[in-house]
């Protein structure tokens, strides 16, 4: 019976002390990861939005360019080859 009660109690302790040991340097500051300044450097989103406005304005310039072609200089660079057989 000693045997028995003997290893119950060493699993108990053994079992306390593996729950504990998470949480044994919890409250040391110098085992603690270091804060990282994310103030300073812009997520991924935020680059993706400012690439997003700066795509959006490019397009938007190119537009109003095009609209504010007339017909010749539309046309010009536009090569028209001839269709078939030529005599």
């Amino acid at each position: 019976m000693k045997p028995v009660i003997l290893k119950l109690i060493c699993a108990a302790i053994a079992a306390t002390a593996l729950a504990a040991v998470p949480n044994i340097d919890a409250h040391d500051p110098y085992l603690q990861p270091a804060a990282q300044n994310t103030a300073s450097e812009p997520t991924s989103a935020e680059i993706i939005a400012a690439k997003d406005l700066q795509a959006e304005a490019e397009a938007a310039a190119a537009a109003k360019q095009y609209e504010e072609m007339d017909d010749y200089q539309v046309m010009r660079g536009v090569v028209y080859e001839p269709a078939g057989e030529q005599p």
